[in-house]
């Protein structure tokens, strides 16, 4: 079964042939290890938060695009087997508009 990490990794591993980048381009253009993106892009890392900027830069993505939907892969990834999913993610969008 693939997870939704593999499944984010497949998406980047797409945007980056798309942009018709090899690994070692990618990996040298913003300065993540190469052995980490080939293992992000296999499904066998997560994507850190950190990296997003950088690689939406490079891969030519929106900023806003590819962070959320790196969230959305590993919100579904982290909680995929909780029954209440939905209602814990209503409430905490209620916990967050409350807080702003």
């Amino acid at each position: 079964m693939k997870t939704n990490q593999h499944n984010l990794g497949l998406y980047l591993k797409e945007l980056r042939i798309s942009k018709g980048l090899s690994l070692k381009d990618l990996a040298k253009k913003t300065q993540i290890d190469i052995s980490l993106i080939s293992r992000i892009e296999a499904g066998e890392r997560t994507l850190n938060l950190d990296y997003v900027p950088a690689l939406a830069d490079v891969l030519g993505v929106n900023f806003k695009t590819l962070q959320t939907d790196l969230l959305a892969f590993s919100v579904s990834e982290t909680f995929k087997d909780e029954e209440y999913l939905i209602e814990g993610l209503k409430k905490a969008m209620k916990n967050l508009k409350e807080r702003n």
